[in-house]
């Protein structure tokens, strides 16, 4: 073969080798991507040329985790597309992970061999498509494309394979609300165990109240006169699920009209969490909700859709002949309760509180009732509302008078799972407030049940009138009943 001849075949070859490479990366970048269901778990995975060799999972909406998992210069993203709640759940309520982590390596295997051979295929018909109508290459020479572009896809994924090190996700660069991720993860260690142990207990702790109600004869011996209202409220829950027994037995025997629940219902905001906390939808009495920082978005959403919720979003709603204005914290707007800052929680609440007194001074008729999880955004409204009603401090607190009165039955929930692991007992607590027909708050039960002291305990407070100019305070009427 002389030279001249040989320069265009080689040429010719530079082309082929060069169009089939190509190829096989825009197709393997272009269709390699494919979506797998690995239990209860949609995911997402791809690859493509990077600058280092890492691996990105994508947790959609909290941010990503990144890892330099490998030494090759290819990307592998994966992204997390949906978590089925029972996988979830199940695995809350049955702390033996072994069998669900021995069914996601199986599947998970078998969506890798899967997404290879996909990668292999991409790659040989890449290179095919791209050199064929190019050079137009005679039959016999069909398999070069080919073969080059599943040499591309061995190269791009043998090095990833022969050098990646699963290790280096120990300690990942994050990005997004997923920074928060270590905190969170330090509180989600023991949240399967402080499931278990709640669901365990409660039981007991349901037997022993519905006993101390069944002796407790003098429980109501306030009785309503005509006109009058009756409220339960209720606040940090925090996912306990005896708190909701001890709502539905005051609700029940108080006969109050509606439930007005001062947030964090749950702990880190997930709908999974509200299936551990049964019954909601089907209390004797509608159940109102202003979200808390422990709560999330999902959490409003899964509310919203459940038959005599009521989740407060800014406007005045007429609820068993009320009034009631409130508002979800500012966190609850967050997947997680993270705040970047002290000051940024506060002009987060001054901003709710400008919202909330734009919308009290634009309602037609009197507001009778405010609902907010902050009290430092419940105070900002003293002597503008008969009755306000906040949480957060898990203390139960009452100031004020008739004329505008604060109440904050404190938690439900007795703190929830950090409720248990307290050196101190938690007790569970709630109120009753008595309105009169004028609307207006004019006495109020404090309840609290401590279930490792075996105490429940009702302080019936009335309320005093405003205190007139000049004049000596009077000291509210209190009368107990205890075990």
């Amino acid at each position: 073969m002389n030279a001249k001849a040989f320069v265009p075949k080689l040429l010719q070859l530079i082309l082929l080798v060069g169009s089939a490479l190509a190829g096989a990366i825009i197709f393997i970048w272009a269709f390699g991507p494919a979506q797998y269901q690995i239990d209860g778990f949609r995911v997402a995975a791809a690859v493509r040329p990077a600058k280092t060799g890492q691996t990105v999972v994508e947790l959609p909406p909290l941010g990503t985790l990144t890892a330099r998992t490998h030494a090759f210069p290819v990307e592998c993203r994966l992204t997390l597309l949906k978590v089925e709640e029972r996988t979830v759940t199940a695995a809350l309520q049955n702390p033996d992970l072994s069998l669900l982590w021995e069914k996601l390596r199986h599947d998970a295997g078998d969506a890798l061999k899967s997404f290879v051979l996909r990668q292999f295929a991409c790659g040989a018909l890449g290179a095919l498509f791209f050199t064929w109508p190019l050079l137009r290459l005679p039959l016999r020479r069909l398999w070069l494309p080919p073969l080059t572009g599943l040499l591309t896809a061995a190269a791009l994924l043998g090095p990833v394979y022969l050098t990646y090190q699963p290790e280096a996700f120990k300690h990942p660069a994050y990005s997004g609300i997923i920074e928060a991720a270590p905190r969170i993860l330090a509180l989600s260690e023991n949240l399967v165990s402080g499931f278990q142990e709640l669901n365990a207990r409660a039981p007991e702790l349901i037997a022993n109240l519905q006993e101390l109600f069944q002796r407790a004869d003098t429980l109501n011996n306030f009785s309503l006169q005509d006109g009058d209202t009756r409220l339960l409220l209720v606040s940090d829950i925090h996912n306990n699920p005896v708190a909701l027994v001890l709502a539905r037995e005051l609700a029940t025997r108080f006969a109050v009209s509606a439930i007005l629940d001062a947030g964090d219902l749950t702990d880190l905001g997930l709908p999974l969490e509200l299936n551990l906390v049964e019954g909601i939808g089907k209390l004797p009495v509608p159940y109102v909700l202003a979200p808390g920082n422990h709560d999330s978005p999902a959490v409003m959403e899964a509310l919203a859709a459940r038959p005599h919720v009521y989740v407060l979003c800014g406007r005045v709603v007429n609820i068993a002949g009320l009034k009631i204005l409130g508002a979800p914290d500012p966190s609850a707007y967050r997947p997680t309760p993270k705040v970047n800052s002290a000051a940024q929680e506060e002009a987060e609440l001054k901003a709710l509180a400008a919202q909330l007194a734009a919308t009290l001074k634009r309602s037609p008729t009197r507001v009778d009732v405010l609902v907010v999880h902050n009290p430092a955004v419940a105070r900002r409204f003293r002597g503008q509302v008969p009755l306000i009603v906040c949480g957060h401090t898990h203390e139960p607190a009452v100031e004020g008078d008739t004329a505008s009165l604060l109440l904050n039955p404190g938690t439900t929930g007795a703190a929830g799972i950090r409720g248990l692991q307290s050196a101190t007992e938690v007790p569970y607590t709630a109120m009753i407030v008595h309105l009169n027909r004028q609307k207006q708050p004019v006495a109020v039960d404090i309840i609290t049940y401590g279930p490792r002291a075996g105490s429940f305990r009702v302080e019936h407070r009335l309320i005093p009138a405003p205190t007139p100019p000049c004049a000596l305070p009077r000291q509210p009427q209190v009368s107990l009943w205890h075990r």
